[in-house]
C-alpha cells in the first residue's frame, strides 16, 4: 500500500452511506462509549463499510458474491472485458470459464461508490483466470517472446501486485506433451482442442520488464535483444574446461619455449671470440626468468584456483547450479 493510502476512507463512499455508517473512530472521538466491537465496524473481521462495485454479469454468467465485499467467483464464458469481448462474445462453444478476481478497478482513483464495471485484467487488483477457451497473452498483454503469442487454446492466468509459489518439498515448471498417459497413440497429448503438440519442448520464458528488446540507455542506439536463452550447467562448465585445456597446452608450449631459449643464451654465452655474447645472454636469460618464466608459473597457478572455483563441484563459485536445473 502507498504512503498516501488510507485503510480506511469513508470519503470514498456515497453521500448517503456517510450519513449511515458511523467510523469507530469518528465515534470514540465523540465519546461513544463501545461494550462490544460493532457489527460493521470493520475491526476483528467484522463488516467494513467499503464502496459497493457492482460487477455486470452477462446471460451466460454465474455470480458468487457477498454484495459487501469486492470479491468474485465468475462462472461463465471466456470474456476478458465488457459482454462482447473474448470467446463468450463470439458465441463460441467450449469457451467456459471460471474467473476468481478481487478488487475490481481498484488501481482507479476515481471509481465512484456502487459503480456498474466490466473485467479489466489491468485495472483489478488480482485475480486468477481459468479458460477452456482464450487468447491468454492478449488478454493479459503479455509479450510473445520467442515462442509467440498463444491463441484460441485453454489457459490459466494469474495476476497481481506481487505472485508467490511455494512448493515445500520442490516445485516443477514443465512444457510439451505427455507420453505418460494411456489413450493419446504414439504421438503422446493433443492440446485442448485435441490438435497435435509439433513441438517437442516447447520454451520456458522469463520475462522480466514484458519485453524482449531494449534501445538502450534513455532509448538511444540500436535495439538491444534482452531475451536470450539461457546457459545449460554442464554444457557451459564443459566448454570451460575444453578451454582451460587449451589454455593448459598453449602455456606449456610457451613455458616449454622459455626453458629453451634459456638453454640456448647459456650455451651460446660461452663464446671466447665474441666476448660481448656472455653479457648480452646473462641478461637476456635474467628478462627470460623474471618477465616470462615466473609469470608464466603464476598464470598456470591462477588458472587451477581458476578451474577450483569455477568449474567443479566443491568450488565457491561452481557454474552449475544445484537448486535450478533446466532443459
Amino acid at each position: 500500500m502507498s504512503k498516501k493510502s488510507k485503510l480506511y476512507d469513508q470519503s470514498l463512499l456515497s453521500a448517503l452511506r456517510q450519513t449511515i455508517v458511523v467510523p469507530t473512530e469518528t465515534a470514540h472521538k465523540e465519546g461513544v462509549r463501545f461494550n462490544k466491537v460493532g457489527d460493521h465496524s470493520g475491526l476483528f473481521n467484522t463488516i467494513t463499510a467499503e464502496p459497493r462495485v457492482n460487477f455486470v454479469v452477462a446471460a451466460n454468467q454465474v455470480l458468487l458474491s457477498d454484495r459487501t465485499k469486492n470479491a468474485a467467483i465468475v462462472i461463465g464464458a471466456d470474456r476478458p472485458a465488457g459482454k462482447a469481448s473474448g470467446y463468450g462474445g463470439k458465441g463460441a462453444m467450449k469457451a467456459n470459464t471460471i474467473d476468481l478476481v478481487v478488487g475490481r478497478l481498484s488501481s482507479s482513483k476515481k471509481l465512484k461508490d456502487n459503480t456498474f464495471v466490466n473485467n479489466s485484467f489491468s485495472g483489478d487488483a488480482a485475480r486468477i483466470y481459468i479458460s477452456q477457451l482464450t487468447d491468454i497473452d492478449l488478454n493479459f498483454g503479455i509479450e510473445p517472446g520467442q515462442s509467440g503469442k498463444i491463441t484460441a487454446r485453454s489457459g490459466i492466468g494469474i495476476k497481481a501486485d506481487a505472485v508467490r509459489l511455494i512448493g515445500r518439498e520442490g516445485i516443477k515448471i514443465v512444457t510439451g506433451r505427455s507420453f505418460a498417459f494411456k489413450g493419446h497413440g504414439p504421438s503422446g497429448e493433443t492440446n485442448s482442442r485435441g490438435g497435435k503438440i509439433s513441438q517437442p519442448a516447447p520454451p520456458i520464458e522469463l520475462i522480466a520488464g514484458n519485453k524482449k528488446t531494449d534501445q538502450g540507455f534513455l532509448g538511444v542506439g540500436p535495439e538491444k535483444r534482452i531475451l536470450q536463452g539461457i546457459a545449460k550447467g554442464e554444457n557451459t562448465r564443459d566448454s570451460f574446461r575444453e578451454l582451460s585445456g587449451i589454455l593448459d597446452e598453449m602455456w606449456s608450449v610457451m613455458f616449454n619455449m622459455s626453458l629453451y631459449n634459456v638453454i640456448l643464451f647459456s650455451g651460446i654465452g660461452v663464446n671466447y671470440w665474441h666476448p660481448t655474447y656472455a653479457a648480452l645472454c646473462g641478461q637476456t636469460i635474467s628478462k627470460y626468468m623474471t618477465d616470462m618464466i615466473a609469470p608464466l608459473w603464476m598464470t598456470r597457478v591462477n588458472k587451477v584456483f581458476w578451474d577450483v572455483n569455477y568449474l567443479q563441484p566443491f568450488g565457491d563459485k561452481y557454474v552449475v547450479s544445484r537448486n535450478v536445473f533446466a532443459t
